[in-house]
């Protein structure tokens, strides 16, 4: 699904983006283990700028990396996703 965000909420994800050390966000360890026994689906951030494409360590669904909660949190947000 996609949704269509104004230029203010685009700026307020790029904003926490740039708060994420992005050559290590494939090392962020997650707090939970669910998704490996089918308790939780798996999830992973992945972000594109111009230079490269960041891909986060896998992370249960609902239960990212304390690094990743704020802007998770937000995308969902606009999404209207709870």
């Amino acid at each position: 699904n996609s949704k269509a965000i104004t230029a203010k909420q685009w700026e307020s994800i790029t904003t926490r983006v740039k708060e994420i050390a992005l050559d290590r966000l494939k090392d962020l360890e997650a707090p939970s283990q669910d998704r490996f026994r089918d308790a939780a689906l798996a999830a992973e951030l992945i972000i594109h700028t111009a230079e490269n494409t960041y891909t986060s360590s896998q992370f249960d669904h609902g239960n990212p990396p304390k690094e990743l909660n704020d802007i998770i949190t937000h995308i969902f947000k606009l999404a209207g996703i709870d």
